[in-house]
C-alpha cells in the first residue's frame, strides 16, 4: 500500500514556521528568523509539489523541482535562503511571498492557524498579567 503524504499538513507546518520567523525577526534575531523562514519556504514548496503529485526531494533539489513546475519565485527564495545571506528587508519580502502562497494553497488552514496563534498569544499575555500581580 502506497501512502502519499498530505500536502495540507505541510501548509500547517509552514504556517507555524512562518509565524515563528516573523516573531524572531521582530526581536532582531535575523539569523534565527532566516532559519525558520527556510523551514517555512521548504514546507511550502513540498506542499505545492505534493499537490501537483510530485514527490518532493531534498532542499537543494526542491529548487529544480519548483523550476520544473513554473514556480520560479519560490525557487529563487529557497535558493537565497540556502545559499545567501539575506537582509532584513529581503527576509520580509520572502515572508510576504510565502504567506501569499500559503493563503492561495489553503485559506481555511491559514485562518485557523492564525486564530490559534492569536489565542495562544492572548493567553500568554493574560497569564503574564496575573503572575505580575
Amino acid at each position: 500500500m502506497n501512502v502519499w503524504p498530505d500536502w495540507r499538513k505541510k501548509v500547517v507546518h509552514a504556517l507555524r514556521r512562518l509565524l515563528l520567523a516573523d516573531s524572531l525577526q521582530g526581536t532582531g534575531d535575523v539569523d534565527a528568523a532566516v532559519e525558520e523562514m527556510l523551514h517555512a519556504a521548504s514546507h511550502t514548496a513540498r506542499a505545492i509539489l505534493l499537490k501537483a503529485h510530485i514527490f518532493p526531494l531534498s532542499r537543494p533539489e526542491l529548487i529544480q523541482q519548483l523550476h520544473g513546475i513554473e514556480h520560479q519565485p519560490l525557487a529563487r527564495i529557497l535558493n537565497e535562503l540556502i545559499y545567501e545571506n539575506l537582509t532584513d528587508r529581503e527576509l520580509r519580502r520572502a515572508g510576504l511571498y510565502v504567506k501569499k502562497l500559503l493563503l492561495h494553497l489553503d485559506r481555511h488552514a491559514y485562518r485557523n492557524c492564525i486564530a490559534m496563534h492569536r489565542q495562544t498569544k492572548l493567553r500568554k499575555v493574560k497569564q503574564s498579567a496575573r503572575s505580575s500581580l
